[in-house]
């Protein structure tokens, strides 16, 4: 007896139904993320805006030899804080420091 070679037929749409599935769990993730950072940074509206910086301590002595660490603190329209330290640029108007 002779042997019978059956392929199986191609099937367009199953692979149609794959990539669809894919491109939903795609979609799905994006908007995970999107959801994810509106959480995180607010759902919009205008950033609250840099109103004035503090520096303490407001004066220093600081004897020769020594380090004295000063913080900047950012002050923002809508009542807060944030620690801006490590964002500005410190200098001197003091050539000799």
């Amino acid at each position: 007896m002779g042997a019978t070679i059956r392929t199986a037929p191609w099937r367009p749409a199953t692979v149609l139904q794959v990539n669809t599935v894919l491109k939903l769990k795609a979609l799905l993730l994006l908007l995970t993320g999107l959801a994810m950072v509106l959480m995180v940074f607010g759902c919009g509206g205008a950033a609250p805006k840099l109103q004035s910086i503090s520096i303490t301590p407001q004066m220093a002595s600081v004897p020769l030899g020594l380090s004295q660490q000063f913080k900047a603190t950012g002050n923002y329209s809508d009542g807060s804080s944030q620690d801006l330290t490590t964002s500005v640029v410190w200098n001197t108007s003091n050539v000799s420091v």
